[in-house]
């Protein structure tokens, strides 16, 4: 028997810790018998909780769901993204969109689904279809590169009849809140003096997307909604190398009118920074280091070696670019900016270093504590990582970039 999908809206529930039961709701993974709220969630922040155990939407099995709460209520069933999978099956893809698109028209009695096309001038770029059933909406939303292989699938579910306003959001391809950002409402001064964006959403990467999660999540504070995927598939992103700043900051510059956002001061430091920084803690270690030429291509903490120590050192020595990053740090953050912040992790102590323990990474800066003189950072992977500190010297030393984006 197929279950008749019954949409509670989850306004009021209180806060989820994470790998807790969500409370008694009544929404139906339709085509199955199993309540979606029967499945074990982890709160993503207080409105948005998420599970990875494949539920069944509409007949079709999911890679993860997610469950919005609020007066936005709705449900994001991702069926298919090119970070969580090896396939680049073009005809694969297009035969899984055959199957859904027969699913959802079983479900709602319509064959003939409205069709969202895909707009080259829009920021991030996507195709899509829209059934309206009896008392749910169902927009599946999909993209191809121009490589012809496939990006993500995402299955949006939405209470009631709403389709027109699927199909006006839809038209730019952004759901985007025309409300003005206040930094005001967000700032927050605890009584320890740490100054901080106290409710930056949390978005977890799916893959190597850090960058684009992380700009998704500047994107959602300032009133933008940009999904991952979609960032990921406008700036190249592989999922498993991850992004390119030589591909996401002409995006940025190109698209700023459209993400709403605009970049701004980009900091980068090159090779000539890494092995001034070498040779500088080497003098003081008295020690003779082999000065080759860093690869940008590389992992810096690989080719430092044995001599992370050295660069570590090095790096502390230089107060100029210390302080440069520590004025920019708490002047972004006194405007309600996060500061997007490369970084190569496996260089410094770092608190709750999961899942990824070295590499090249990008997070967020989201406050400071000038008596400590310690930041506070969130990266993108899920809740127990939202807000975290560590000294500033610590963040200088891993240091590899950083900017912001600023709301228009």
């Amino acid at each position: 028997m197929i279950m008749r999908p019954l949409f509670l809206l989850l306004a009021g529930l209180p806060f989820i810790s994470q790998a807790a039961e969500l409370p008694p709701v009544e929404i139906w993974a339709t085509g199955d018998a199993k309540k979606l709220s029967e499945y074990r969630y982890r709160a993503i922040d207080k409105k948005s909780f998420e599970t990875r155990e494949n539920p069944t939407v509409a007949g079709i099995e999911s890679v993860k769901t997610i469950l919005h709460s609020g007066k936005d209520a709705h449900v994001d069933a991702y069926l298919w993204s090119r970070a969580l999978s090896e396939s680049k099956d073009y005809k694969g893809f297009m035969a899984l969109l055959k199957s859904w698109g027969e699913k959802l028209s079983a479900e709602t009695g319509q064959k003939d689904p409205k069709n969202i096309l895909n707009d080259r001038r829009s920021a991030v770029r996507s195709s899509g279809a829209v059934w309206q059933g009896e008392d749910m909406t169902y927009h599946l939303e999909w993209s191809i590169n121009d490589k012809r292989e496939p990006e993500f699938a995402i299955l949006h579910v939405y209470p009631g009849r709403q389709m027109d306003k699927i199909l006006k959001d839809a038209a730019t391809q952004l759901n985007l809140t025309v409300a003005k950002y206040d930094p005001k409402e967000h700032l927050e001064t605890k009584p320890d003096g740490t100054v901080w964006i106290k409710d930056v959403p949390m978005i977890t990467q799916t893959g190597g997307y850090c960058v684009v999660a992380s700009i998704a999540r500047v994107g959602l504070l300032y009133g933008t909604s940009v999904d991952q995927n979609a960032l990921a598939e406008a700036c190249k992103s592989d999922p498993a190398k991850g992004t390119s700043a030589n591909n996401v900051y002409p995006f940025l510059k190109a698209n700023a009118s459209k993400l709403r956002m605009r970049l701004k001061d980009p900091v980068h430091f090159g090779s000539d920074k890494a092995e001034a920084a070498l040779r500088a803690g080497a003098i003081q270690l008295r020690r003779t280091v082999d000065f080759k030429r860093f690869s940008p291509d590389l992992d810096i903490r690989e080719q430092l070696g044995s001599d992370r120590d050295a660069y570590a050192i090095g790096r502390a020595k230089d107060k100029s670019e210390l302080n440069r990053f520590k004025n920019r740090i708490h002047e972004t953050i006194d405007r309600g900016h996060p500061l997007c912040w490369e970084v190569v992790l496996g260089l410094v102590k770092e608190p709750l270093l999961t899942p990824q323990t070295a590499g090249g990474h990008v997070r967020l800066i989201i406050g400071y504590n000038k008596a400590r003189d310690t930041i506070i950072f969130s990266d993108s992977w899920g809740p127990d990582h939202a807000a975290k500190e560590i000294p500033l010297t610590d963040a200088f030393i891993e240091t590899r970039g950083y900017f912001t984006l600023t709301p228009m």
